[in-house]
């Protein structure tokens, strides 16, 4: 049931993009109705886990624990919204198709990363919500939008490998069990000496999630992308998308690092200036922007 509640919007988002399918509109309704029909065994609990070791300590592995039903039911609901405000906003545009093709194989993507049970898994379904959201941002195949998918791409693409940093060192120092935790599952003992390397890498991964959040100084891909792409595509940039970042920020450091082992370390007090001079900074420049797409950028 996990792997059909991730293949289905991909699938069906794919096949919706060919001629034969009539009543488009009518479709993609379905699709998000069969979606979250799906997801009631998921909310009640229903469904167990799927485990595949593909690699030592590193595989393939999906589960719902409740983090992952929070934000899969925003994920859900923020996709539904935003399918219904698009069929006004969409009504003049051309390639209609296109877009809402890559729009249900992001939605897939990012029910992945909130099903993601191990950094692994997180990691590539994280990649993969970049790759199916350029496309979007990329819809008007004009020069400007061209250089703001391209800077989006770039920045995402530059913050994932930072993230993967992190992950890595993370999996050095853990041990057989990498599967999510709350508390994190690293072997403490293993950092030992260690330290420096440890914290370094753990700061590079934050801000390299970070960026898909818009953290400072990664966040110059938002005010460029969100007034170039299509407003639905906006939505779903600041509203779930850019969430992605979060969900990486989450399980990063409360279920694989565990808080215990950087409280009080150089790594929380740099991420706290770095918080504090994002709200600064993007609150600001939200304050005196007029663009509207632009402030919102800011906002997110």
């Amino acid at each position: 049931m996990l792997l059909v509640m991730i293949l289905f919007p991909m699938i069906c988002g794919i096949i919706s993009y060919f001629p034969l399918i009539k009543k488009k509109r009518s479709v993609y309704v379905l699709i998000m109705l069969l979606s979250w029909m799906i997801a009631i065994p998921v909310f009640a609990g229903k469904t167990g886990q799927i485990h595949m070791t593909l690699v030592e300590k590193a595989g393939f592995d999906l589960g719902a624990d409740g983090f992952s039903k929070l934000v899969l039911f925003i994920v859900l609901f923020l996709y539904t919204t935003v399918l219904f405000y698009s069929f006004v906003y969409m009504e003049k545009e051309h390639c209609k198709e296109r877009f809402y093709t890559f729009y249900f194989v992001s939605m897939g993507a990012m029910i992945a990363v909130c099903l993601s049970q191990s950094l692994v898994t997180l990691y590539c379904f994280f990649e993969l919500a970049t790759l199916s959201s350029v496309p979007m941002v990329l819809h008007e195949m004009d020069k400007e939008s061209v250089a703001a998918g391209v800077k989006y791409l770039f920045y995402s693409i530059g913050g994932a490998l930072m993230g993967l940093c992190a992950v890595l060192c993370i999996y050095h120092f853990s041990g057989d069990d990498v599967l999510f935790r709350y508390g994190g599952f690293i072997d403490k003992g293993m950092i030992e000496g260690s330290q420096g390397l440890f914290f370094i890498m753990m700061l590079i991964g934050i801000i390299g999630f970070g960026t898909k959040a818009g953290i400072y100084p990664m966040h110059g891909w938002l005010p460029t992308a969100h007034p170039i792409a299509p407003a639905p595509a906006s939505a779903l940039l600041s509203g779930i998308i850019a969430k992605a970042g979060i969900i990486a920020l989450v399980r990063l450091i409360f279920y694989s690092a565990g808080t215990q082992v950087l409280q009080g370390s150089f790594v929380q007090k740099i991420w706290l200036v770095l918080c504090m001079i994002t709200v600064l900074l993007g609150s600001s420049m939200a304050f005196i922007e007029k663009n509207l797409k632009k402030r919102l950028a800011y906002s997110t």
